[in-house]
């Protein structure tokens, strides 16, 4: 198995991430690995940075585990009229299943040292009500994380509540950047979280504390 012992490493795209993190990513899907974390570590080449990535999958393993099993590298298959080219891609240092990790999600997006939120979620994801345009707060799956971060399992929902959490505890700047093929994905994303955290009970932690 690939590893960082036997590792191509004269293949490797752009440089390897430190072991400080600061991106968050939800959705770890082949677009974000093919694509922007290939910019990123083109981006780390160029001008250096603290720019590893916490990637985070929503309910699957079958991504994330054979990437830990890989020290967290995998290659990048390139086909054009020239030929085929393999390279190695090597920017993600932590991962983690939100169904299983909702705690570390939140305490990821809620780290200061971390300066960007990134998602690649499908559009279905973000649980909006293609008509009305407003987040159905009722669906399976934001229920659960409108009543509060113990429940909030679904993406949108630890957006959400990450930053609160971060607001409560330091109130630290981040950039939320939605990458998905979706009118307005950035305000829609914001106006998403907000509804969700407006119609969280009354008394709890996101009554006070603005995003």
């Amino acid at each position: 198995n690939l590893n960082r012992s036997n590792a191509p490493f004269e293949r490797r795209i752009g440089a390897s991430a430190p072991d400080a993190t600061g991106i968050v990513h939800l959705g770890i899907g082949q677009f974000h690995r093919a694509h922007a974390a290939v910019n990123t570590a083109l981006a780390m080449a160029a001008a250096g940075g603290d720019w590893g990535i916490v990637g985070v999958a929503n309910r699957s393993r079958r991504i994330i585990d054979p990437m830990i099993n890989q020290d967290f590298l995998y290659s990048i298959l390139q086909l054009s009229p020239e030929g085929t080219d393999v390279q190695l891609v090597d920017v993600h240092r932590r991962l983690f299943v939100a169904a299983e990790q909702p705690a570390e999600v939140l305490a990821a997006i809620a780290d200061p040292n971390h300066k960007s939120v990134t998602l690649t979620i499908t559009e279905k994801g973000y649980n909006k009500d293609g008509v009305a345009g407003h987040l159905m707060t009722d669906s399976a799956e934001i229920a659960p994380g409108r009543a509060g971060p113990d429940g909030a399992k679904a993406p949108l929902a630890q957006l959400a509540w990450g930053l609160v959490k971060r607001a409560q505890e330091s109130k630290a700047p981040v950039t939320v950047l939605s990458c998905v093929k979706m009118q307005s994905a950035g305000t829609t994303t914001k106006a998403l979280v907000t509804e969700l955290l407006q119609a969280a009970p009354e008394g709890s932690s996101a009554a006070s504390e603005p995003v």
